[in-house]
């Protein structure tokens, strides 16, 4: 089983299995996240989203010592690894194969051996996920190139 996967709590890993992650499989994640804070007991104050489902902000009461743990137990659950697939997933489809390219460049030339021309930002972490540090290249090349067309 890929690293990243084997980390994965099971939840995320029914998600995650398939190597994409749908605007229904995120929305689904990003439920059970706030179910579960609330039925940890932390009242949310404030969760806004862009207009493509991402979390632009969350603020939670913390009448409570406990709020960090519970935040973080709940994440760990539903909302680790599904956020960052379901964004690199939203990578516009012309420009995918460019973006997929530049980031393995990048990653190539921080040392990690990659596929030098993916279809698409998923083939690449596809291909990488049973390392541990080309998950954190990847995701450090990825938001250095995926703007610059």
């Amino acid at each position: 089983m890929p690293a990243i996967l084997e980390q994965a709590s099971p939840f995320e890993r029914e998600l995650l299995s398939d190597g994409t992650v749908t605007p229904a499989e995120h929305e689904r994640a990003q439920l059970a996240y706030v179910d579960c804070i609330e039925q940890g007991g932390v009242r949310i104050t404030s969760f806004a989203t862009y207009d493509n489902g991402l979390v632009r902000e969350a603020s939670f009461s913390m009448e409570r010592d406990d709020v960090e743990a519970i935040l973080a137990d709940c994440e760990s659950l539903h909302y680790t690894y599904v956020p960052e697939a379901y964004r690199i997933s939203l990578t516009p489809n012309d420009s995918a194969a460019k973006v997929a390219a530049r980031t393995a460049r990048c990653m190539a030339d921080a040392g990690i051996e990659v596929d030098p021309s993916p279809a698409d930002v998923g083939v690449l972490a596809q291909s990488v996920l049973t390392d541990p540090d080309a998950g954190a290249a990847m995701t450090e090349c990825y938001e250095a190139v995926k703007f610059d067309q």
